[in-house]
Order: C-alpha cells, then structure tokens, then sequence
C-alpha cells in the first residue's frame, strides 16, 4: 500500500539519524554480490479476489508482457476461513494459482485479513491473529495445497509495523506468529522460502514502529531464525530510489538501516526482498514532476504519469546496485477500478497503458539480459 505522504515527510526530515551505535556499526555483509538476476515481479494484492476467469488471465498474462516472472497475490484468510469449523474455500486463490502456473509465473501469495472469529478481543480490519495455532492450521492446509503447484514462497503478513495492518504493532508478537507460519511451511515443503511481511519505512508513532526497532526486537524475540528473507517497501516519491532518499537507505542501505539490525543481530545472510515499490498519478494534493522545487519541502502526494515512468525505469537500477536485494516487486499492475485512492498501477483504471508500463518493461529486459 502507498504510504501516507506526512509519513514520508517526517522520515525524510530525519534522515537517517543514527538509533543504536550497534546498528550503525554494523555495515559488513555476507551476501553474493554475484548473484542471480533480480527476480521481479509485479503486484495485485486483492483486486483478482473478485475477478472471473478471463479477467485473471488477462491481468496475469499483462504480468508476463511487461517482462513480469512473479505476481505478488493476497491471501485473504477471512474468504478461506470465514468459520473455524467450516471447510477451507479456496475457490479465491484456486484461479489466480492455476492460471500463474499454466503462464509460467511464480506466486508470492501473502497471508492477511484475519477473520472474525480469529481476533480473539479485537475488533477492526487490522487485527492480528490472537492464536498462532490458527495460523499454524491454515499454512499447512495452503502449503499442502499449492506446493505441487509451484507455490514456495510465502509472505506474512503486510506492513505488520505499520498499524494500519496490524492493530498497535508488536514485534514479539508478530515473531510468534511468524515462527508459526514459518514451522508448519517447511514441515511440508523444507525448501520454501518464508518473507517477512513487508516493513513500512516509518518513523516511530502511535501506529507505527520504526522497522529498524521492530526488526531488531522481532530478531531478538527468535523470528528471524525462521526468515529466509526479509520484505521491505521503500517507496520514496517524490524522491528517486537511492541514496538521496532517506526511506530507500533507511531500508536497503548497509549503515542504520533494516540490513545494519540484521547484521548486528546475527542474520547478516538474510536477503531483502522489495514486495511492493511505486508512485500514485492522482490524488488529492498536488503533484510532482520530479523537479527541485517540488521535492521541498514535499507538498506533493502524487507523481505525473512522465515521472512515475522514471520512478519505474530507475527503480530495478537502484536495486540491483543492492547486493542483498534479492527480488523486486512494482506495487500494482493496473490503477484498481474499485478503489478511488488505487493510482499506482502501470495501467489506468481503463486498463490502457501509463507510460510506466513500457518504462518498467525496458528497465526489465535490460535487467534480465
């Protein structure tokens, strides 16, 4: 999801001041600088749930023309389950997983929407699962499901530092839920790759935990011993990826950043993964074009269609200029219909292509060459 434009504000007015010397410190990596290519893929998050047959194919074969190998897919826990003591209903997540495979793509489905009955006192849209046992029972049942089907890698959760995803934020919390997941995974497939749920670049608040905190107390709470790659998303309109922009170091650089906690704490040869990275064209502020005046002190909080085009071309360069960046996900393949703040997609909300579409498709091949 595209972050809230007053957060992206406040992390750029800190930069990247330093939180723990040990953090800091901590700047040397174990990763193959020589790595395969950047697996890359592009993201749909809940907007095939609903769609029929021909409208999956036709949104995952786009997935493939912009030059696509993964799709980043919900797996909406609350349609599978809705009853503790119902069957599974797979029927959402069957269509999307059964046209991937027969199109060639990777699946990175990415568990989510506790269901009601699953909240133990909790109320709301973004509450976690009270029982890791739950979580437990429902990744065998998906594992067991999907894996002859290709599926091996599993991300949990969305943002769980931010709490518009997970009500007030617990790193320990989230640490056993994730070892849950994590265990009852490879108890069926031992070669699945397990991510940790995408972490937000924030700064400390009422709803968020910085991930720099919350990664170092969820390492210290054992999760990261069940992480074999950490999801991040960097999104930094109206900066650039890079070095200049403080939510991209924050998360991908090697000094006070996700990578420095992961080093300090032990974990130094845990990958990142970008699962979500891009720019809405439309909003209700203004917009930028990327130019010097509209970067400070950032009063806008969306991109013109041009600018999100360069957004999408230097976004794969940035990353593999990351040795420990491992895959790469834009955020949305096609601004979503339903949703009148979805304005992210390489399409508009008509499905005809922004002129980020063949930038992304560019930045792409050259990367797959």
């Amino acid at each position: 999801m595209l972050r809230d434009r007053r957060k992206a504000v406040a992390i750029a007015i800190i930069g990247t001041v330093a939180l723990a010397g040990g953090w800091a410190a901590a700047s040397e990596f174990h990763g193959d600088r020589h790595r395969a290519p950047l697996a890359i893929g592009v993201g749909f998050n809940d907007s095939l749930a609903f769609a029929h047959g021909a409208d999956v194919t036709e949104a995952l074969s786009d997935a493939k023309a912009v030059g696509a190998t993964w799709v980043r897919v919900d797996l909406p826990w609350d349609q599978i389950q809705p009853t503790k003591s119902g069957p599974y209903d797979w029927t959402v997540v069957d269509k999307i997983v059964t046209t991937a495979h027969t199109l060639g793509l990777h699946v990175l489905p990415v568990l989510g929407h506790t269901p009601p009955w699953a909240r133990g006192a909790c109320t709301g849209m973004a509450c976690p699962p009270a029982r890791p046992t739950d979580v437990e029972a429902l990744m065998d049942a998906a594992v067991r499901r999907y894996a002859p089907d290709g599926v091996h890698a599993w991300e949990i959760w969305n943002e769980p530092n931010s709490g518009t995803f997970w009500q007030q934020p617990d790193a320990r919390a989230y640490a056993q839920f994730f070892t849950a997941a994590s265990r009852a995974a490879k108890s069926v497939d031992p070669g699945a790759t397990i991510v940790v749920g995408g972490l937000d670049a924030c700064v400390d608040g009422v709803s968020c935990v910085d991930p720099r905190t919350f990664m170092d107390a969820f390492c210290r709470a054992g999760g990261c011993a069940s992480a074999d790659a950490v999801g991040v998303h960097p999104y930094t309109y109206p900066l650039k990826p890079g070095t200049n922009s403080p939510a991209w170091e924050v998360l991908t650089g090697t000094t006070n950043s996700v990578l420095s906690v992961l080093a300090a704490d032990g974990y130094s040869h845990i990958p990142l993964w970008i699962t979500a990275y891009g720019a809405p064209t439309d909003g209700p502020g203004a917009s930028s074009d990327g130019s010097p005046a509209q970067l400070w002190p950032h009063p806008s909080d969306h991109v013109t269609e041009a600018y999100q085009a360069e957004l999408a071309k230097d976004f794969i360069g940035a990353a593999e200029q990351r040795g420990q960046v491992a895959a790469v996900f834009w955020a949305a393949d096609r601004d979503d219909p339903r949703d009148s703040r979805s304005w992210s997609g390489l399409r508009r909300k008509d499905g005809t292509p922004k002129p980020a579409w063949a930038a992304f498709n560019q930045a792409v091949t050259a990367a797959q060459k």
